[in-house]
């Protein structure tokens, strides 16, 4: 298991360009940590065979925002996580 914890500012900044929540796909304040969560397995089959799988939770984030009518701030659209999953094997000769 592995966590990791992100708390950039300048992810945010660099984001205004693209627009969005603070400028940032990535859902949630600019001083807000985005944590990552993966789980994972490895199995050695041999001395030099070694198998693994991790899936990674990630934070949401949106592509689409709107104004909100009724308090007019910025409103994300559909947002979703980009999670992922991972499988290898490796062979050390």
């Amino acid at each position: 298991m592995r966590y990791d914890g992100v708390n950039s500012t300048s992810d945010y900044i660099n984001g205004l360009v693209a627009g969005g929540f603070n400028g940032s796909p990535f859902n949630g304040a600019a001083r807000a940590t985005r944590n990552r969560i993966t789980p994972g397995v490895q199995f050695l089959i041999h001395a030099n065979i070694k198998a693994s799988f991790e899936y990674q939770f990630r934070p949401s984030q949106s592509v689409v925002f709107e104004t909100s009518p009724v308090t007019g701030l910025p409103v994300a659209i559909n947002p979703f996580h980009t999670n992922t999953a991972v499988a290898g094997l490796e062979f050390v000769y």
